[in-house]
């Protein structure tokens, strides 16, 4: 009997420790939910959650570095003087960045570079971030280059606000200097807190050596990797000039009128792989012209420059040249013929000739909603490329246009949906010499007849079938795998598109590796064609080689992804990029 109740006992001690235990890891647990409830409460409590780039603490957030505001949405980054910012701002949004002046009496030089064909504005104010209302001073011309000097500031923070008139990308950079930076080095002059510098030398600071060049006389030098060697060259008589150059290695050339070209401001280059390489401008403009040597690998070099006075361009074969002018056909002028005075109409066409870094001009107006399509055929066999590019009411340039084609086909057409009430200037670009035709068509069928890949819709939009996207079903897409890592390249401002089909998920990962470049690809995810304006999710960070997009679902969502592999403006005329691209989405 005393065994059993001793059994008993321990027993029921064990049952009260157990029942203890229980009770406190229950006590435990909904004091941990108890926890994660108030927790969850605060954040709803914060404006907008914080916006996600915060911390919500007694109801208050907490911005993570760079973001501020009530609610942690508004874009702040701080500048070093001289430093480069690359970024992008979506329509009627705001990035903002800050300086801090120590001491008043300073100077600040704020360029604004816009790298597409967006619309920038720049705004400026101190102690507070500008609005477009509120500021010190501002710019918003439609220019892509904007340059804005404050003189003899007052000291604290200034804020440059990027407002996005139409969404564009850019890069800004600030320069903050009391006279002039380094004194121009004692190689030049400080005018108004900027340097003029002295013959043979350039930069912001007059620290760049500049080697003369004089016509017919070769120079010979050697530049190592990522490095420049820069030349000057005063044009005064003549009608044409080119530079000329032979390299053992590969040595990009790039030319730019009064001041030093660099690999994202210039007006010609040549980034041939060969060891030959040349560059003409035809009706060139008197005064300092800037030649810059480029090691894209290391490489030495013999570099001329010559003068004509032919001629330019063989007068487009649309006059004759008599005393080394042109004299032009009735229905065209210009130094050498290039543009046709009448403007083009629906059907008609034209027939022109342009060499090597050379023009031809056309207008076409347009009054309606129908499709404006230009249609271009290159008739040299093969030799020679002929680039497209058109802008509305205002003559193209190589980095200021609305729509351009820079293919290699021997035939090709672009098409502008609702074009309106307007004037639109077409210009033919010749990247090599090259004979051509021109046709304008205003048509209210679909763009191209979708290229066959798609349904024309009754409002002139394209359907476009499986496996194919754009605005004219023009693109293929190639399926991505889940989890299967698939290879590919880019060129300057070209893309490859991809699909991807996600089945009753709720996540959605994509990673992209370049694998010899960094930053020279954007990626961008939509649900229907992504474009640099249009898209739901895009990873454009310029200074990494890894592009990754983890993207939260509708819980069981099944849906088809398209992602858009963009090769940016830091990729160079004919150079490529590959990469690596893969997509993962769980099954749950």
């Amino acid at each position: 009997m005393l065994v059993i109740a001793s059994v008993a006992f321990c027993t029921s001690e064990q049952d009260k420790d157990a029942d203890a235990a229980h009770n406190k890891q229950a006590h435990l647990l909904k004091d941990e939910q108890e926890k994660i409830n108030i927790l969850s409460q605060q954040k709803r409590n914060c404006p907008n959650s914080c916006s996600g780039n915060g911390d919500c603490i007694n109801n208050i957030c907490e911005c993570d570095f760079g973001w501020s505001g009530s609610d942690c949405s508004v874009y702040e980054a701080p500048l070093s003087s001289g430093q480069v910012m690359y970024d992008s701002v979506n329509t009627y949004q705001w990035k903002y960045y800050y300086i801090t002046v120590p001491a008043s009496g300073q100077n600040l030089l704020c360029n604004l570079n816009e790298t597409n064909s967006g619309d920038c504005d720049l705004y400026v104010q101190v102690g507070s971030l500008p609005s477009r209302s509120n500021y010190y001073s501002r710019d918003i011309s439609t220019s892509t280059n904007t340059v804005l000097a404050l003189n003899s500031i007052s000291s604290g923070t200034w804020y440059f606000g990027v407002y996005g008139f139409v969404s564009c990308s850019y890069n800004i950079q600030v320069f903050a200097y009391g006279t002039c930076p380094a004194n121009c080095n004692g190689h030049g002059s400080c005018v108004g807190g900027q340097c003029r510098c002295y013959s043979g030398y350039s930069g912001n600071d007059c620290s760049i050596y500049v080697n003369i060049l004089y016509v017919d006389t070769p120079v010979y030098g050697s530049v190592s990797y990522r490095q420049w060697q820069y030349y000057q060259f005063l044009y005064q008589t003549g009608n044409s000039l080119s530079f000329d150059s032979t390299s053992n290695g590969d040595c990009d050339m790039y030319l730019k009128f009064d001041q030093i070209p660099t690999l994202t401001n210039w007006d010609y280059a040549n980034v041939t792989t060969r060891n030959y390489s040349s560059i003409s401008v035809t009706d060139a403009q008197f005064g300092n012209w800037y030649l810059g040597i480029y090691g894209y690998s290391s490489c030495s070099y013999t570099a001329t420059v010559q003068t004509s006075s032919n001629c330019p361009n063989d007068c487009t074969n649309r006059g004759t040249c008599s005393g080394n002018q042109c004299s032009c056909n009735s229905a065209y002028s210009g130094d050498y013929c290039q543009t046709r005075n009448a403007a083009l109409t629906s059907g008609g066409s034209d027939i022109g000739y342009v060499d090597t870094n050379n023009w031809n001009y056309y207008s076409y107006n347009t009054a309606s909603t129908d499709n404006f399509v230009i249609n271009i055929t290159e008739l040299n066999n093969g030799i020679g490329d002929c680039d497209l590019y058109v802008r509305a009411e205002y003559i193209p340039t190589r980095f200021n246009y609305d729509y351009f084609d820079l293919g290699t086909r021997d035939s090709f057409s672009l098409t502008i949906n609702d074009p309106g009430y307007q004037v639109w200037y077409i210009g033919i670009y010749g990247w090599s010499a090259c004979t051509y035709s021109i046709t304008t068509l205003e048509t209210s069928s679909c763009n191209n007849n979708c290229n066959s890949h798609g349904t024309c819709a009754s409002d002139g939009s394209c359907s476009c079938y499986p496996q194919w996207t754009g605005d004219g079903c023009q693109y293929q897409m190639i399926p991505l795998g889940n989890s299967v890592v698939f290879s590919g390249y880019v060129t300057y401002n070209t893309w490859n598109y991809y699909s991807f089909q996600v089945s009753a998920t709720s996540s959605l990962s994509i990673v992209l590796k370049e694998t010899s470049t960094t930053g020279d690809i954007f990626v961008y995810v939509a649900k229907s064609f992504p474009t640099l304006d249009t898209y739901l999710y895009a990873d454009t960070n310029p200074y990494s080689n890894i592009h990754a997009l983890g993207i939260d679902l509708a819980d069981q969502e099944s849906a088809i992804y398209q992602i858009g592999v963009f090769g940016n403006s830091n990729l160079l005329s004919g150079q490529s990029a590959g990469y690596q691209i893969v997509a993962y989405a769980p099954d749950f």
